[in-house]
């Protein structure tokens, strides 16, 4: 797997209240290097995985992304963001309303609201975790729709990498498959 081997992930946070940024960036070659036998590359389709982003949550709560170069435009992604997680074709925040929101793709594409009552986001590969203000961790694995598994009870703070989900907390108390943290169901929104 030399594209898992070769993702690298950076995350700055400077000083509260000020800017947070993550960058993350994906394969071993630039996504101009590409040749004609490229299947993607010949049908005109965009590798979305293969382009390395950044995003920063601003001091005024925007999110931006910035997708390809460091001198690429910025993106404004969405207002009144309280968290900001970037990871491969996967862009996900946290409102100021302690909404999850979690797209996939093209930065263009539309927002589809995966949780309410969210205090913490984490991204990594097809798993989404989220905690919830309650101090409840939930996963699921594969699409934005997926059910979500209880993972924990008493969760202070989350964190997954990969296949692992690492979380401090009381001792483990249940893990089955639900429909959704309190009763939500997945949507699809627009952009703000």
């Amino acid at each position: 797997m030399a594209g898992t081997a070769a993702r690298r992930t950076l995350i700055k946070l400077v000083g509260a209240g000020t800017v947070s940024a993550a960058l993350t960036a994906f394969g071993t070659q630039p996504a101009n290097a590409r040749t004609a036998s490229d299947p993607q590359q010949a049908s005109g389709a965009t590798d979305t995985s293969a382009i390395p982003r950044v995003g920063i949550l601003t001091t005024n709560a925007t999110a931006l992304v910035q997708e390809g170069t460091l001198t690429a435009q910025w993106v404004t992604e969405y207002t009144n963001v309280r968290q900001l997680v970037v990871d491969g074709t996967r862009i996900g925040i946290v409102t100021t309303g302690n909404v999850a929101l979690v797209k996939e793709g093209e930065l263009s594409a539309a927002w589809s609201t995966v949780a309410t009552g969210v205090k913490q986001l984490a991204i990594s590969g097809n798993r989404i975790g989220i905690l919830t203000t309650a101090g409840v961790a939930y996963i699921k694995e594969g699409s934005l729709f997926a059910s979500w598994v209880h993972e924990h009870d008493g969760v202070t703070q989350l964190a997954l990498d990969g296949t692992r989900v690492s979380s401090p907390t009381t001792p483990h108390t249940s893990r089955k498959a639900t429909s959704a943290p309190h009763g939500y169901t997945n949507s699809t929104t627009s952009p703000s």
